[in-house]
């Protein structure tokens, strides 16, 4: 059994907010005028089949186009969950720049999907995060189809037989996503369905509705039907009770037939989606040979190139390759002298000068341990020599400062010998210069006497 279990509105009908409504049950529908109720129910017909358009026509031309209408932003979905046999799908529907476009989610809805975090608050999600949210949850989202393509889809589960650009789509969708099980179809629903949303509920309407679809479809001119000499055969045949006793007695046949062709259906689909695998597969062979013999060509031109380019090369490196050996064995010679000199070195020179490195080293080894004892002794012997010598730093020490104690005692004491000198030769000086004018005046006194006693002397002679 298939049957829509619930659909989901979120950022349309009420903006901004997730909208869900339960459709396997009695649903009661109260509101005012204008409150979106006769919206909300033409919005289901879309999960049948019906084109955009054809709801937007239907209501009267109230808004410019049902794609901006239903889905004003890129966070705008209608969400169609629908149950087949025991799995359960939904029908995630977007719009972008006037366009509808339809994907299947092979698992129930979930509100988790069309939610995501940005910078700290729960924002409503767009077509690619919920791809991601899907995807992270390991299920199936489709790629986006168009309403044709999505009709095809989900109102058969017959084999699909067409040809175009996305008949291989609809075969590979088909046996998982349509609403009909094995084989069944309910092809045109979507015009029984809105013919009978334009009237009211009524045998009558339903008559008119399926009339409407036959006259679309081309089956009848006109409402006027007509019927030819085999409709008296068909009504017999109806009301024969006998018939009606036959085939309830081949009621397991019918159902096993059924059973059957439904297998048969189901085999000849997936042959169909093989066959159409397999065709795709031998055009990618074919165009992989072609682009193969394509590479082959360029690859023997290449190695024809690289065939004259390589006599090139050779010719050119014969003198190279000359010069080489040369230079391999001036270079043999050296890594024989090389030899010889490691030799030497190892082993010892025979020459006049008996040079036996590693013998001498052996021999250097071999005095480490005396060499370490002499370090030892050596660094003994140095620290007692500083030792001794901060003792005569220190013995020095204390006779400089003694010497300077003594040096300037008696820088004192000839200060003061010097001071006293020189006030005893003041002294002196003050007295000899005293003896000298008392002399002085003696002398003077005597020589007039002297003088006075010649010229007497004289006068009396």
């Amino acid at each position: 059994m298939s049957e829509l279990t619930r659909f989901i509105a979120i950022d349309n009908i009420s903006r901004g907010q997730i909208v869900e409504i339960a459709t396997n049950d009695h649903t009661n529908f109260n509101g005012v005028i204008r409150a979106g109720k006769t919206t909300t129910l033409r919005a289901m017909l879309l999960f049948y089949g019906a084109r955009p358009g054809d709801i937007a026509k239907a209501k009267g031309g109230a808004f410019e186009s049902f794609a901006n209408f239903y889905f004003p932003n890129p966070s705008s979905f209608l969400i169609y969950e629908y149950e087949k046999g025991n799995k359960t799908y939904c029908v995630v529907v977007s719009g972008k720049m006037g366009q509808v476009r339809y994907q299947f989610l092979d698992t129930a809805f979930d509100k988790y999907f069309f939610l995501h975090e940005k910078d700290g608050q729960t924002k409503l999600a767009d077509v690619q995060q919920l791809r991601v949210a899907v995807e992270a949850k390991n299920h199936e989202l489709t790629s986006l189809i168009g309403a044709d393509t999505y009709a095809n889809v989900i109102q058969s589960n017959k084999m699909y037989r067409g040809k175009g650009a996305n008949a291989e789509q609809i075969r590979r969708l088909r046996p998982k996503y349509s609403l009909p099980l094995n084989g069944g179809s309910i092809e045109n629903i979507e015009k029984v369905l809105s013919n009978i949303f334009a009237n009211k509920a009524s045998v009558a309407n339903i008559r008119n509705a399926l009339t409407n679809v036959l006259i679309q479809e081309g089956a009848i001119a006109g409402r006027i039907l007509k019927l030819d000499d085999q409709a008296s055969k068909v009504s017999e045949w109806v009301e024969d009770r006998q018939a009606w006793i036959d085939l309830e007695n081949r009621k397991e046949t019918v159902l096993a037939l059924k059973q059957t062709s439904a297998d048969y259906i189901g085999v000849g689909n997936k042959l169909s989606g093989l066959k159409a695998r397999c065709d795709e597969v031998n055009q990618k062979t074919s165009d992989s040979i072609i682009k193969s013999n394509e590479k082959a060509t360029h690859h023997e031109a290449q190695l024809s190139t690289i065939g004259n380019e390589r006599r090139d090369y050779l010719e050119k490196t014969n003198e190279t390759e000359i010069e080489l050996n040369k230079q391999e064995s001036n270079l043999s010679n050296q890594i024989a002298i090389i030899v010889q000199q490691k030799s030497d070195f190892e082993e010892g020179s025979v020459d006049v000068r008996n040079f036996r490195p590693i013998v001498d080293l052996i021999a250097l080894h071999n005095s480490v341990g005396s060499l370490e004892k002499a370090e030892k002794d050596a660094k003994g012997f140095y620290e007692k020599v500083s030792q001794g010598n901060q003792n005569i730093t220190n013995i020095y020490e204390q006779h400089r400062a003694h010497l300077e104690t003594q040096k300037m005692s008696l820088v004192s004491d000839v200060n003061i010998l010097i001071a006293n000198s020189l006030i005893q030769l003041a002294q002196d000086k003050d007295h000899a210069s005293l003896l000298f004018e008392d002399r002085r005046i003696n002398l003077e006194r005597l020589w007039g006497l002297g003088s006075h006693q010649l010229t007497s002397k004289s006068k009396q002679r």
